[in-house]
């Protein structure tokens, strides 16, 4: 089924395994529905080129096969869960909700919006993507997620529900839950016999330390320990050895080093393994030249960190200020997307730069937004040293 969710409604459109001209007008016409509803919230829909990219790593199974994860580059997608039409304020995440702060800023006069024409103004601006990611897999051949969740439930016998964790940005919410999330994984992953998923829970909203090792509890639960890629898998198992295997998807889970001890097996926390800077001096001031400085410094330091997954960061923020005064005046970019375009079009030839001049830089996944304008696969895959077939 294809679900595509807007302005609080979800329609469901479903299509079976279909084939022939019905199979192939009925897509168009999803498409096209998709692409209208998206536009009704402010969110362009470019075309996307790239065809199906759901079996890439069978496709290049002679180059991917043969090495571990530590020494591919995965296409990436950062808040991973926040497509244009699924964010709303339905269900809030109370501790990343920003009306308050917009209340209390400079450019806020005695006549501020309403709670409800700020979150219309502000939900554009906490969009990532054009797609879902179930989508994301397919058109853009994603195969590491950054994701930023938000907890509304409660532990019971030691496990968080996982149909309670939604993902979430600035405090609006999605209907999306990682439950739905991790069937949709499983589903990908058996129709996919060569693919490899790495899932980054980096950002927790509304956990506390026992939420946290509950959420790896219900994650190991859905998933089955068996499913997934330990530790110690990343610098000793190829991914063909992982497949072999029947490991199929990497966790990264953050928390402090407390809970970090006491993760179970098939959990990798993040603190251990991963590393995925930030500078909000140089990434969440809305200055786009020093953020594409601080990036290549990055990727040059990515050939530094042998033994952990290194993600580039290639996502940028607004000073959160300006999108207040934007919203305000109606001046300027309004939304997420607008603020980022041209970054987001230049991401390649400065990652492929980059690494002209900097022997040995290592990178295993691009992260980005707004994945057919940034163009992900195409960096990972240039790193890679694979040309893309057609």
């Amino acid at each position: 089924a294809v679900a595509i969710l807007a302005q609080g409604q979800a329609a469901r459109f479903c299509v079976g395994k279909m084939s022939g001209p019905f199979f192939h007008v009925s897509v168009v016409v999803l498409s096209m529905l998709l692409v209208g509803m998206q536009s009704r919230h402010g969110i362009s829909q470019p075309v996307h080129h790239q065809g199906d990219l759901g079996n890439w790593m069978a496709r290049y199974w002679n180059t991917v096969g043969t090495k571990t994860l530590l020494q591919l580059t995965l296409p990436g997608s950062h808040n991973s869960g926040n497509y244009a039409g699924a964010l709303s304020a339905d269900v809030l995440c109370s501790s990343d909700y920003r009306y308050s702060a917009y209340l209390r800023d400079s450019s806020t006069g005695p006549t501020p919006l309403s709670k409800e024409e700020f979150d219309r103004h502000m939900i554009p601006w906490n969009i990532n993507h054009f797609l879902p990611m179930s989508q994301q897999l397919t058109n853009d051949g994603v195969r590491f997620f950054h994701l930023k969740v938000c907890n509304v439930g409660r532990v019971h016998d030691g496990i968080l529900d996982l149909e309670s964790i939604r993902f979430q940005h600035r405090g609006y919410t999605t209907r999306e839950t990682v439950a739905s999330t991790i069937s949709m994984l499983k589903a990908f992953l058996a129709d996919h016999p060569h693919e490899v998923v790495v899932l980054a829970f980096s950002n927790l909203h509304n956990f506390s330390e026992a939420d946290i090792l509950g959420f790896a509890q219900g994650l190991v639960q859905q998933i089955g320990v068996g499913g997934l890629v330990e530790r110690r898998d990343l610098e000793t198992k190829t991914v063909a050895e992982l497949v072999a295997t029947g490991k199929r998807i990497l966790v990264f889970l953050a928390g402090p080093p407390a809970v970090a001890a006491k993760m179970p097996l098939g959990i990798v926390p993040s603190i251990d393994a991963l590393v995925e800077d930030w500078s909000d001096s140089a990434m969440a001031d809305g200055d786009l030249e020093a953020s594409k400085a601080w990036l290549v410094k990055r990727l040059q330091a990515g050939a530094k960190q042998p033994n952990n997954f290194f993600v580039l960061q290639a996502n940028p923020n607004n000073r959160e200020s300006s999108m207040f005064a934007a919203m305000n005046s109606g001046k300027g970019p309004q939304s997420n997307e607008a603020f980022l375009e041209s970054f987001l079009r230049q991401l390649d030839n400065l990652v492929s730069d980059a690494a002209t001049s900097t022997p040995g830089m290592r990178v295993n996944a691009v992260n980005s937004d707004f994945l057919n304008i940034s163009k992900p696969f195409n960096i990972a895959l240039g790193l890679m040293g694979i040309k893309i077939s057609s």
